[in-house]
């Protein structure tokens, strides 16, 4: 059986010749290590190479109006790189706990809080608002900073976020004992040394995430690899763990910690199919995503996202809602999307293929599935004169 990883920027080189001597990692032409792994990852030709003129243009274009659309995973508002920036510029000159509560009290309903059935539910930066708006809070920290008020918390916050990364960790050995002795001894090393750095007070969730996406692996292993990647996922991060955002930003500065209360919904180009892996910057492959869920997916399989959100987002409902809005937008002469009548359908078409045609969303009443089989012809023959030139090219 063949296990690879990708050791250059994981795991020092002499600790992985000891372990794995014949192994390789897998390089690009610019020598940076590349992803290499067969857990679902769709092998697929983009039917969507659909021109809007100038990319850099409409990718500007949709940015910039971003806060027209909503999070297409979430569903939640979002709010533009320019105003983020009108907010922290504003944020500056409250230099003190009072002042910054005071300010962003006018955001906390509508950017630090999802609706669950019809309630208002406190995010983590939510949470983290709230106690610096409590009236003991503003009480004993008034004039002093937010670093000053999270820092009184660190040391408990601290023994609890211990507690939560080592059960996670440690109650992964079901699962490793079920794979094989290579892939377990590989799984094992990126355990010990996340359990090594949480000893050390130093958390980290997206580190061994990656390093399991780097594994290539086969037969039972791969469900296996899958099931503790599902379990690693609710490792907690600032972004889903009150405890986890006071240790990390206990040690940062009152305009950081302010700004980070914002920046989960800083709107963001989501590449649907990961860039890194894909290398696919066509409009086609970008959504409009809130800035925390396109960090938390990064390279990660659309598919495996929406089933690890099951419980709390529903995603699939989130982005068919998006695509039919979207889609009005092109209908709408004041629109900045007016006449993008492809654009919804092209995106639609990448979701399709990157969810191995789990997503089948309808635009305009009709199965994006539909389109691909009318069209399928059409496609054919572009592929077939693109190979016809790229033969002709290298024998000349």
């Amino acid at each position: 059986m063949k296990v690879q990883f990708n050791q250059s920027q994981y795991i020092q080189k002499n600790l992985w010749n000891n372990y794995f001597p014949k192994m390789k990692s897998v390089q690009n032409s610019s020598n940076k290590g590349v992803y290499e792994n067969d857990l679902n990852f769709p092998n697929f030709i983009n039917y969507s190479n659909i021109s809007f003129g100038n990319n850099a243009r409409n990718v500007g274009t949709l940015m910039d109006n971003a806060d027209r659309l909503f999070c297409a995973y979430s569903g939640r508002t979002v709010i533009t790189k320019k105003t983020y920036r009108q907010i922290c510029d504003k944020l500056s000159k409250k230099p003190n706990l009072e002042s910054a509560v005071n300010y962003l009290s006018q955001y906390r309903n509508k950017y630090m809080c999802t609706i669950n059935r019809g309630q208002l539910v406190p995010t983590v930066e939510g949470e983290i608002f709230d106690y610096f708006a409590s009236k003991d809070t503003r009480k004993s920290y008034s004039k002093k900073t937010f670093s000053d008020a999270l820092a009184e918390l660190k040391s408990q916050a601290l023994e609890q976020l211990k507690l939560k990364q080592f059960a996670i960790l440690n109650g992964s050995d079901n699962i490793i004992r079920k794979m094989t002795p290579q892939v377990a001894e590989l799984v094992n090393l990126i355990k010990q040394d996340a359990i090594l750095k949480a000893t050390n007070d130093t958390f980290t969730r997206k580190s061994p995430l990656d390093k399991l996406l780097m594994i290539k692996v086969e037969g039972k292993d791969k469900e296996l690899v899958k099931a503790l990647y599902k379990k690693w996922f609710y490792l907690p991060s600032s972004s889903t763990d009150v405890d986890a955002f006071i240790v990390q930003y206990s040690k940062k500065s009152h305009q950081e910690i302010a700004e980070r209360l914002m920046s989960p919904v800083v709107a963001t180009k989501e590449h649907i199919d990961p860039q890194s892996i894909s290398h696919n910057n066509s409009m086609s492959n970008y959504l409009i995503v809130m800035q925390q869920y396109n960090n938390e997916r990064d390279i990660m399989p659309l598919n495996w996202f929406i089933e690890l959100h099951e419980n709390d987002i529903n995603i699939k409902r989130n982005i068919q809602q998006y695509m039919e809005y979207l889609s009005k937008e092109t209908k709408q002469k004041n629109s900045p999307f007016y006449s993008w009548f492809d654009y919804p359908l092209s995106v639609a078409e990448t979701i399709y293929n990157v969810s191995q045609k789990e997503l089948n969303l309808i635009i305009d009443g009709h199965k994006v599935s539909e389109y691909i089989e009318k069209n399928a012809p059409k496609h054919e023959k572009r592929e077939r004169a693109t190979k016809n030139l790229l033969e002709k090219y290298q024998k000349n």
